[in-house]
């Protein structure tokens, strides 16, 4: 199971709830295991997303979005700004997971998290990761990188081979265990 964002949260919350079923857990700048400060999240994130859904303009639209990007995206960009001004939104945080949450689940780990992320510190997420997962494999800081990582190939094809590569690995030694 790979979760990204509140992704991951679900992704948790399956680890949870049926362990035996999951093999292999991937987590991108995961909900559910560190938060950033109130502060943090009313001055890069609510701030900028009240002023754009109350007074949607070219400029406060980048604005909110420069808080998550790596890279502005125009199409993304344009898609969360629809998203943010026309969704019904829920802000109520995640309850962060406990090693006893995560206990009944024996497949490997990896977890990534983002150095500037708005929502997620990284630097938290990989920090507690240790603690969180018994069989983690590694937990990873994005250098560089905001809620959401660079788009261009030049970050995606070895993030993803990153990513190929330890589900390969370890989907067959889950094969292997078995058989």
């Amino acid at each position: 199971v790979l979760g990204v964002s509140w992704g991951g949260m679900v992704a948790l919350r399956a680890v949870q709830a049926i362990p035996e079923r999951i093999g292999a857990l991937v987590l991108v700048v995961p909900a559910g295991i560190a938060q950033a400060s109130a502060w943090t999240g009313l001055t890069r994130a609510a701030l900028p997303m009240v002023l754009y859904r109350a007074f949607p303009t070219e400029k406060r639209l980048r604005a909110m979005v420069g808080h998550h990007f790596t890279v502005i995206d125009e199409e993304w960009m344009h898609y969360l700004g629809d998203a943010m001004r026309h969704g019904k939104l829920d802000f109520r945080v995640p309850k962060n997971v406990t090693p006893k949450d995560l206990e009944q689940f024996t497949g490997p780990v990896l977890v990534f998290g983002a150095d500037d992320d708005v929502h997620f510190p990284g630097q938290q997420i990989v920090a507690k990761a240790p603690s969180l997962f018994r069989n983690l494999v590694r937990a990873e800081l994005l250098e560089g990188c905001r809620h959401s990582p660079p788009f261009d190939d030049a970050f995606r094809v070895p993030f993803c081979r990153k990513i190929e590569a330890f589900l390969d690995e370890h989907a067959a030694s889950d094969r292997s265990a078995r058989a």
